[in-house]
């Protein structure tokens, strides 16, 4: 029988609760034509961000000015569009580094 305080312990570490706190456990690559990079969404507490790693070097780097694209579609719907809650459906990025999506 666990003692009430390791039952509290235990319940910070219900799925719905590590859920909360654990972002990104699995990433899964989307490679970019045949080069060494790839793509995948990063989620955060504030929300997502697409990012771009080059596999042979390590580095990575936003896939493209997510408030540019934010403040372009918010001008073109007149709706507030935030940075981080981009309303993308599909995204496709080039190896010339062009990003493709459906909003």
């Amino acid at each position: 029988m666990l003692t009430p305080q390791a039952q509290a312990r235990a319940a910070r570490f219900a799925a719905g609760e590590v859920r909360r706190r654990v972002f990104n456990p699995m990433v899964r690559p989307r490679w970019i034509g045949r080069s060494d990079r790839f793509w995948y969404p990063k989620e955060g507490a504030s929300g997502l961000t697409y990012m771009t790693v080059d596999a042979a070097t390590g580095t990575q780097a936003p896939s493209f000015d997510h408030a540019a694209l934010a403040g372009a579609l918010s001008g073109q719907t007149g709706q507030d569009v935030p940075a981080d809650r981009l309303p993308m459906s599909s995204l496709l990025i080039g190896e010339d580094g062009t990003a493709r999506f459906t909003a």
